[in-house]
């Protein structure tokens, strides 16, 4: 069954470099158990509350917006030239995610493309 914030793409990550990413979690106001945690990353964001600036204007939130929006961690996504994904350390604003879940989240939108690592600080 679908649920209303399932419009929004698991993963929306730029490719290539190294640069900063966030997990948001999106909450249905209307229905506190149809939540999801997306992740975002832009190179063009050099601090992790830029990126939420920026998913929140392409998103076209208002006041009236159905969802609940929370940064619940970031980190920083580093692409190694074997083909590999770093991910590590943590935002200053708003805490370390959870790389593991990133992992698994950039496996189901890449598939084999790329080994995806982990490092906890």
């Amino acid at each position: 069954m679908s649920k209303s914030t399932d419009r929004y793409k698991e993963v929306e990550i730029d490719e290539g470099g190294k640069f900063k990413y966030i997990q948001i979690k999106i909450v249905d106001k209307k229905d506190p158990k149809d939540t999801r945690i997306i992740l975002r990353g832009y190179k063009t964001c050099k601090f992790h509350d830029e990126i939420f600036k920026s998913f929140m204007e392409k998103a076209n939130v208002t006041l009236e917006d159905p969802f609940n929006y929370e940064v619940i961690g970031g980190g920083k996504i580093q692409y190694k030239d074997n083909n590999s994904i770093l991910l590590s350390g943590q935002s200053t604003v708003y805490g370390p995610c959870d790389h593991n879940l990133s992992k698994e989240m950039l496996k189901k939108h890449f598939g084999e493309k790329y080994n995806i690592e982990v490092e906890n600080n």
